[in-house]
């Protein structure tokens, strides 16, 4: 007979979702000079990519917008004093944010516990979780830091348009 691979096709959409067709214009038209930038943010927020990964792509666009020579621009503390009261209300740290999110990309790049090196391995299951309640908050700092910086042509990320496309 003739060839069957048999396959299905569905659609995984969320039925409610709806294109926002002028952001996908302005991300098509303005896009590409930061298609690096947009990537990092993408990969951020990519359910498929392991979430430690997920949160060194955030910081590692944070790193990008925000450290010269090494040191942390004073604009940096600027945009996190903005996120200070939403981070304290998560309970996640007595630190500051900007203290917060360095010690959480230790134990994310290094694989180190408190206190400890346990070597090259997943985050423990209460790092993950911990790291799942706050990747919302530190994706919402790059969108903003994003925004400020290179929003260009109507081109926003964040809360006006919460699923960013992926680039590839």
């Amino acid at each position: 007979g003739p060839p069957d691979v048999n396959l299905k096709a569905e659609s995984l959409l969320n039925a409610h979702w709806q294109l926002d067709s002028q952001n996908f214009k302005n991300a098509y038209l303005n896009g590409y000079a930061n298609k690096e930038l947009l990537h990092l943010i993408s990969e951020g927020q990519n359910q498929r990519v392991p979430i430690h990964f997920r949160f060194l792509s955030l910081y590692k666009f944070l790193e990008h917008e925000f450290k010269q020579t090494g040191n942390w621009t004073s604009e940096f503390k600027t945009l996190l004093d903005r996120f200070q009261q939403s981070f304290s209300s998560l309970r996640l740290s007595t630190l500051p944010l900007e203290k917060y999110i360095h010690a959480l990309r230790d134990r994310c790049a290094h694989v180190r516990g408190r206190g400890k090196l346990i070597g090259v391995t997943a985050l423990s299951n209460k790092d993950a979780l911990e790291l799942e309640k706050a990747l919302p908050l530190l994706l919402e700092v790059c969108c903003s830091a994003f925004n400020d910086r290179h929003g260009v042509a109507g081109l926003l990320l964040g809360k006006t348009n919460p699923k960013i496309p992926e680039v590839r």
